[in-house]
């Protein structure tokens, strides 16, 4: 999908009237480095940036970040540092969903095409209304966009490798590494396409 590069200034103003630093950032990839990179692009807009080393583990921290009990024993909780203890049933403030996450191809444990496809399938419903204004119930910030956007991550732009990441249900696909110029006029398009 071509995604025009916005270059009038007033194009710009539906996202930045979105409080877009205040979005939150799930980065997965199982390189060190390509996080570390990632997160040193994205520190120029964003401020809440997290990372996974793996679908797996990207699937587990998308699940907790409703409040919700983990998916998966598969990773070790010694390494979670999602906060979640998997038994809370409302999410404290500091636990809202991710607004987009970034997701690398090819990982171990689960690659990036099946972590695709598995987040939405494990989004929770919307809670109900409280019964009562008084009864306490903390209510769960919806993401950013209404949804949760996953952005394909690629180390190379072949047709086939994209088609993959489109057709396991990815917003978009970029090719490393990833230009902020690029990311921004994507976003931009897709709130302009997607207001209600």
């Amino acid at each position: 999908t071509l995604v025009p590069l916005f270059e009038d200034e007033a194009l710009w103003q539906p996202l930045r009237s979105m409080a877009l630093q205040d979005a939150r950032v799930l980065i997965v990839d199982d390189s060190p480095s390509n996080r570390k990179m990632m997160r040193r692009i994205l520190l120029e807009r964003f401020t809440e940036l997290d990372d996974a080393e793996n679908g797996q583990v990207a699937l587990d921290k998308y699940v907790a970040s409703f409040g919700a009990p983990q998916v998966s024993a598969e990773t070790s909780g010694d390494d979670d540092t999602s906060g979640s203890s998997g038994s809370s049933s409302s999410a404290s403030p500091d636990q809202r969903p991710y607004d987009i996450i970034f997701m690398d191809g090819v990982m171990p444990v689960m690659d990036g095409l099946a972590a695709t496809q598995a987040i939405p399938q494990a989004t929770p419903p919307p809670p109900p209304p409280p019964l009562t204004p008084s009864s306490g119930t903390t209510a769960i910030r919806r993401p950013l966009f209404h949804r949760t956007l996953i952005l394909g991550v690629t180390g190379n732009g072949q047709d086939e490798d994209m088609k993959r990441f489109f057709d396991a249900g990815a917003d978009h696909v970029f090719v490393k590494p990833l230009k902020l110029a690029q990311l921004l006029s994507y976003l931009n398009y897709f709130f302009l396409t997607n207001a209600t």
